[in-house]
């Protein structure tokens, strides 16, 4: 078994003549302003030297099914696609339409041997979100993947970026145990924050908190290593960098510019770890493993460079016609209704309120807070019927051409608000999560 990571969850399984791809993304994603990092300057011939006899989709975000990209391999009716059984069969026909037509719907929790290399299980998504905050709306979104080789008996688990708590791996440990009857060999899960948070809020020292955010991953990933006991763990999912004019945001994000200090702290536990990003793999060897074509770079030694590249490049709703302020009025209100009825249904009624404050063409100063030459030339505002000086207030900052695109479904809010389009302030500033997932019931 040889496993490489690329980018991001852009990761390959070999095993004799079989391979599995996870979650291909390279480059730019769609509808939001993530770039992947590292950067490959391969790009297609990366994808096409692969030649994969499955790729496996874990969920529907543009950094893990990213249609251009799957658009690239040429053996479209030959590879076999891999997902979960969801309820609704969004992820299923948006790759069909692609030209796949060999798409494998897996149920949950089923230890399946798909060919004579293979045998996986894909994960379901078990909480809401990776802080462990309860939240009333339960979503099934993401998914994530073990993978043994019928050879070696190696056995990989990929968490890709399901947000699993440390109770949720404790019950996929037993199903190892139970189900596998071995201990896991190797993991990977994101150290991190793959999020909007503290990049794109206005009102926090982001240094600080970006460190905070950083050390509860850290120790998240430790406790989940602890339960797991792999031989060798690697950071994977969710690693990115901001293009276009909002790429100030890059040194706030919630990502480590150096591994070293964390991996000391999992070896105290006989873990291995290495950082495999831009190509690194490892394979098992005697009762070991080895890792090869390791990078040293470090980030934030590519962020010059990358806003030198790319900070003029436009994102893809800034081509988009320029709407009036009756049009946006009209769809605004069509859209509060249609929400506020829904939340009435899942809510007995909402319990915050929301401003939206809309700009010809907003810009960042140096420290990635919202330029004074930027003045907002529309607001919106969603709120309860009654409401206290207590109630939890979202500020929303965006251009109107985005506002437009995320009213009129052209863009999901969800990846909107996770990929640095939108900027924040939150008062008090504490992460109720049901505030934004609510956005995805504004629309048309």
């Amino acid at each position: 078994m040889k496993i490489t990571h690329y980018c991001n969850s852009f990761i390959s399984v070999n095993e004799g003549g079989s391979k599995i791809v996870c979650d291909p993304w390279l480059g730019k994603a769609d509808n939001n302003a993530w770039l992947s990092y590292p950067l490959h300057s391969n790009g297609a011939r990366t994808l096409n030297s692969i030649n994969p006899e499955f790729i496996y989709i874990s969920h529907l975000h543009n950094d893990h099914f990213d249609p251009k990209i799957l658009k690239r391999f040429k053996n479209k009716k030959q590879v076999k696609i891999l997902i979960k059984k969801f309820k609704f069969s969004r992820l299923k026909s948006k790759i069909f339409d692609l030209g796949f037509n060999k798409i494998i719907e897996l149920e949950p929790w089923k230890k399946i041997r798909i060919n004579k290399f293979f045998t996986i299980t894909i994960i379901p998504q078990q909480s809401n979100n990776k802080d462990d905050i309860e939240t009333e709306i339960v979503y099934d979104l993401d998914t994530s993947i073990l993978i043994q080789s019928n050879i070696t008996k190696k056995l990989f688990y990929n968490n890709v970026d399901n947000p699993l708590s440390v109770k949720d791996v404790a019950k996929l440990n037993r199903f190892i145990k139970k189900e596998y009857k071995k201990k896991l060999d190797v993991t990977c899960f994101p150290i991190g924050g793959a999020s909007e948070y503290p990049q794109c809020f206005v009102n926090v020292k982001k240094n600080i908190e970006k460190d905070k955010v950083i050390s509860r991953s850290v120790a998240s990933t430790f406790n989940k290593l602890k339960i797991l006991k792999p031989q060798v763990f690697f950071p994977a999912g969710g690693n990115y960098m901001i293009y276009g004019k909002f790429c100030k945001v890059n040194k706030y994000i919630a990502q480590p510019n150096n591994y070293l200090k964390i991996f000391s702290k999992f070896n105290k536990i006989n873990i291995n770890s290495y950082n495999l990003e831009g190509g690194g793999y490892i394979y098992p060897y005697n009762l070991s493993w080895v890792a090869k074509n390791l990078k040293k770079t470090s980030k934030y030694k590519l962020v010059k460079e990358i806003e030198k590249i790319y900070m003029n490049d436009k994102y893809d709703y800034e081509y988009t016609k320029t709407k009036s302020n009756k049009l946006l009025d009209t769809m605004f209100k069509k859209s509060l209704n249609k929400y506020l009825n829904l939340m009435e249904t899942k809510f007995k009624g909402i319990k915050w309120i929301i401003n939206f404050y809309l700009y010809n063409n907003l810009k960042l100063e140096p420290n990635a807070k919202i330029s004074s030459v930027s003045k907002p030339t529309k607001k919106y505002t969603i709120q309860p019927k009654t409401f206290s000086r207590k109630v939890p207030i979202l500020d929303c900052h965006l251009d109107r051409k985005l506002f437009y695109c995320l009213l009129s479904r052209k863009y999901n809010w969800n990846i909107a608000l996770s990929g640095s389009l939108i900027h924040f302030k939150r008062k008090p500033n504490k992460f109720i999560p049901d505030i934004p997932f609510s956005l995805n019931f504004l629309t048309n």
